[in-house]
């Protein structure tokens, strides 16, 4: 087991730690204007929405102001600065997380939840990760500084000049803090709950020859499958036990 880890970022997967948060990608299109660097800008997964559709000519197709996304074009063509200096990653009933600028906020509730139990730093397994050519570089860390646990929360880091987050500040900058989790709180208000359906077992491959297949008929007449059927199991297509 790897613990989905993100070395040598701090926390995993399904964390709001920067382990869990910040992931690495590759844009490849003869569009570029500046090719061959890396960027460091800003960027969000929603912002690919709004910028696929204006690479595709469609920007007067949506309405703007109900994206969180923004169009990024400019910052992967041109690296030029990002138009975006905020990302509320997320927050979860009593645990959350917001980034403005350099500065991240975690807010860690009493309630158990991955962020809480996976705080560590987990190297991949099977690996001399002294060998590694690493591109982050983790900083220095300061032992006078308090840990970040939900008895210390909420915690503020500088991601860039600490991106392992080993250094909690938020003593430092209790106004920051205050502004931020403030922030994150407000948008926290007016969140909707996840569409998510409870998980289902018999989707699971075991049932259908150890594949993932298309299992559920949708009911004649139905148009619109978003919402969660009462008794999944009544609609399973060419069950297989």
């Amino acid at each position: 087991m790897n613990h989905a880890c993100n070395w040598p970022l701090r926390g995993l997967k399904a964390t709001y730690w920067e382990g869990g948060m910040r992931a690495t990608g590759f844009i490849w299109s003869p569009l570029l204007k500046k090719r061959g660097r890396v960027s460091n800008q800003m960027v969000h997964v929603t912002d690919w929405l709004p910028t696929i559709m204006h690479l595709a000519g469609a920007n007067s197709t949506y309405n703007k102001s109900e994206l969180y996304g923004m169009n990024m074009w400019q910052t992967l063509s041109e690296d030029l600065p990002s138009p975006r200096d905020e990302i509320i990653h997320n927050y979860d009933k009593t645990t959350g997380a917001i980034r403005q600028g350099p500065y991240k906020v975690i807010v860690i509730g009493k309630e158990a939840s991955f962020t809480k139990s996976y705080d560590k730093w987990y190297k991949p397994e099977s690996i001399d990760v002294s060998k590694l050519n690493l591109t982050v570089k983790c900083g220095v860390r300061d032992p006078s500084l308090p840990p970040c646990t939900n008895d210390t929360s909420p915690c503020l880091f500088h991601v860039v000049d600490d991106p392992c987050e080993f250094n909690n500040i938020a003593q430092q900058h209790p106004q920051l803090v205050q502004k931020m989790v403030k922030r994150l709180l407000d948008v926290a208000s007016r969140s909707q709950a996840p569409r998510n359906c409870p998980t289902e077992r018999w989707g699971a491959p075991v049932y259908h020859g150890h594949a993932w297949v298309p299992w559920i008929k949708i009911p004649p007449g139905v148009k619109d499958f978003r919402a969660c059927p009462p008794h999944m199991a009544d609609l399973v297509d060419d069950l297989h036990m």
